[in-house]
C-alpha cells in the first residue's frame, strides 16, 4: 500500500497534538516545536512539505556534561509554530515578580 505525502501527514498529526499533550503532562502548553536534520543523510523534504521553517544550522557541537565537544555534524534547524502568536509570546518581557 502506498500513501501519498505520508511523512508530512504524520508530522502534521504529531504537531497538532503536541501542545495539548505537553499541557496535560507538564501543566503548560508549547508555542514552538524544534527539530534537527542531519544534512549529510537527509534533505529535510518532509519537514518543508509540512510547512516547518528552516531557520539555520548548528555548528557541529554536542553537549557532553557541562562542556561542548565538536563532532562536525552540521544539522539544519527547523521550527514549527504551534500557536498563532508564538513570536510575541516567546519575546515578551517577563512580568515583574
Amino acid at each position: 500500500m502506498r500513501i501519498p505525502h505520508l511523512a508530512s501527514k504524520v508530522l502534521a498529526l504529531s504537531a497538532r497534538g503536541l501542545s495539548q499533550s505537553w499541557q496535560r503532562r507538564y501543566g503548560h502548553g508549547l508555542e514552538l516545536a524544534e527539530t534537527f536534520v542531519d544534512r549529510s543523510r537527509f534533505a529535510g523534504t518532509c519537514y518543508r512539505a509540512a510547512n516547518w521553517l528552516r531557520v539555520g544550522q548548528t555548528q557541529g557541537h554536542a553537549k557532553r556534561g557541562h562542556l561542548y565537544q565538536r563532532h562536525g555534524l552540521i544539522k539544519d534547524i527547523y521550527l514549527y509554530p504551534l500557536t498563532q502568536h508564538w513570536r510575541e509570546l516567546l519575546t515578551e518581557e517577563p512580568s515583574g515578580t
